[in-house]
């Protein structure tokens, strides 16, 4: 008796490849999400009032029209 896998009984290779590049991919978020840090769209955007001039851009587009 051989402890062996009979070789006719193995995976496919593209399951191997999904399966390896989806745990990596995982690995990756899990990373960045310990890490941490301003990311995504609102990391563009002025800390000094950023907000208050785009309302006051659009009442004074509102008001002149």
């Amino acid at each position: 008796m051989s402890l062996d896998a009979d070789p006719g009984h193995r995976r496919p290779r593209w399951v191997t490849v999904v399966v390896i590049t989806a745990v990596v991919l995982v690995l990756l978020l899990v990373v960045l999400w310990a890490v941490g840090g301003s990311h995504g769209p609102a990391r563009h955007m002025s800390s000094a009032g950023g907000s208050e001039a785009l309302l006051l851009g659009a009442a004074a587009a509102t008001a002149g029209a």
